[in-house]
């Protein structure tokens, strides 16, 4: 009986304390803009290119996609905001067989392909001396063709460009320790990534604006114990490419665990010819990305004068993404571009849109339609500026686009009318997410000075006031 009456009593008083706080939250919440208090500066909205070619569930190259390329890099770019895309850069692709062709051609199964992803053969035994047919970019030749070169189109419209990262990917397991590596022979992997760079320079006028030079390398067999070995590829790799004209930054050490990245990167930095070429500070957010860890990656950047990025979390939400704006996070990623929507319309982590498989509309992904609430209003080269909040559920960032427009991200707990103070006068707009679309317009209400800004936000959510200018 005393224990049913304290199950009362509790949830009446949680009851007491949810009223309390929607009370609360019903009154006016006051945002303060302080452009004066400047903060990163952004690098990019990142995706993977892979859309669904790869057919794992049918088993065989799926190029059905082609067929609504255009809406797909239309909503990609244009409504969702993306400005950078990461090339894989396979170990695999070090080989005598071109083992994507086969797998285009219906020659072999999608399985057996991706058991020849980081099955690696020697060009030959000089690194010095590179043999081009022991190189198979086909599969990069395919990035390039139907996905960089469509958001490039679109974002010279836009009077924007492209960021291009070339990341190396090494997920080998170690089963045949004999097998060629080029963990274990940087000068290797310096002919390798050299041979990419020259082969998207020859073919497409393309330079790679990055080298990430391991993705996960805790996912690894032979690189995960050592940032030295990463710092020693990488200074490797830029005395090949500063030889051949080229001067990319680097990204490292894009470590699954967050909690490794500053160990690794310090130790990669210590390996003469590294710390000069470095941009940025890279982590993902699959394990150990508590805010102290993320605080201390952007402290960890700051301190050597780079950026901090997160490019890779499948399960990144728009919650993900804030927590890392307000850490100093200058770059981020969910992962792939996109996906066929599900019979079961259970939505598919990690891509932006869906196509429908019956009538071939493509849209915002369910994570899409929050996180572009950031990307399509906040560029590349935007630099976050300082905002407060009278109301904690209601977190605040804001950014000055290059050209001078400023734009705040609110993320919303509860519904209720804001009021923003201290932005720039100029024309605003202003739309909202909620849990089943985006992009919703909603009145803005200025001040006759211009000095105040009123938003009445209607549903939990994000919310995004922007310059009225950038609504296409």
């Amino acid at each position: 009986m005393q224990n049913g009456l304290r199950s009362i009593l509790s949830i009446l008083a949680m009851a007491v304390l949810c009223i309390q706080t929607q009370t609360a939250l019903a009154d006016t919440v006051e945002i303060t803009v302080n452009p004066k208090a400047r903060y990163q500066t952004m690098s990019g909205w990142e995706v993977t290119a892979r859309a669904m070619e790869l057919g794992k569930q049918y088993n065989h190259f799926d190029p059905e996609w082609h067929n609504f390329s255009d809406a797909m890099f239309d909503t990609l770019v244009n409504e969702i905001g993306v400005n950078r895309i990461r090339l894989s850069l396979r170990s695999g692709f070090e080989n005598t067989t071109d083992f994507w062709s086969q797998f285009v051609k219906g020659e072999i199964s999608y399985e057996d392909f991706k058991a020849n992803f980081y099955n690696k053969v020697n060009d030959n035994n000089d690194p010095n001396a590179t043999n081009s047919k022991g190189f198979q970019f086909s599969q990069l030749d395919y990035q390039v063709t139907r996905m960089l070169h469509p958001m490039m189109e679109r974002a010279k419209k836009n009077g924007e460009r492209i960021y291009v990262n070339l990341c190396f990917v090494d997920f080998d397991k170690g089963q045949n320790k004999t097998r060629f590596n080029h963990a274990d022979s940087p000068e290797e992997y310096a002919e390798l990534v050299a041979a990419a760079f020259v082969h998207l320079k020859k073919q497409y006028g393309i330079v790679p604006d990055a080298l990430e030079v391991i993705l996960e390398p805790d996912f690894t067999a032979r690189w995960k114990n050592s940032g030295r070995q990463i710092g020693e590829a990488a200074a490797a790799a830029m005395r090949r490419l500063t030889n051949l004209g080229f001067s990319p930054e680097l990204i490292l050490p894009s470590t699954k665990r967050a909690d490794l990245a500053v160990s690794l990167f310090e130790q990669a930095l210590q390996v003469p010819g590294v710390r000069q070429h470095v941009g940025a500070i890279a982590y993902h957010r699959y394990s150990k990305a508590t805010p102290d860890v993320v605080r201390g990656i952007a402290e960890t950047a700051r301190r050597y004068g780079v950026r901090s990025e997160m490019l890779e979390y499948v399960q990144g939400s728009a919650y993900h993404l804030h927590l890392d704006m307000e850490q100093g996070v200058s770059a981020w990623q969910s992962y792939s571009i996109g996906a066929w929507r599900r019979p079961d319309n259970k939505p598919t982590r990690g891509t932006l849109l869906y196509i429908e498989p019956d009538t071939g509309a493509v849209y915002p992904s369910t994570q899409g339609l929050h996180i572009m609430q950031y990307m399509r209003y906040v560029r590349l080269d935007a630099q976050r500026i300082g905002a407060s909040t009278s109301v904690p559920a209601f977190a605040t960032v804001a950014f000055e686009n290059k050209e001078g427009g400023q734009v705040v991200v609110v993320r919303a707990d509860a519904k209720g009318p804001i009021v923003i103070r201290g932005m720039k006068p100029d024309n605003y707009s202003a739309t909202y997410a909620n849990w089943k679309s985006g992009g919703n317009p909603v009145q803005v209400i200025s001040s006759q000075s211009g000095e105040m800004l009123t938003v009445n936000m209607p549903v939990k959510g994000e919310l995004t006031v922007f310059p009225s200018r950038m609504v296409k």
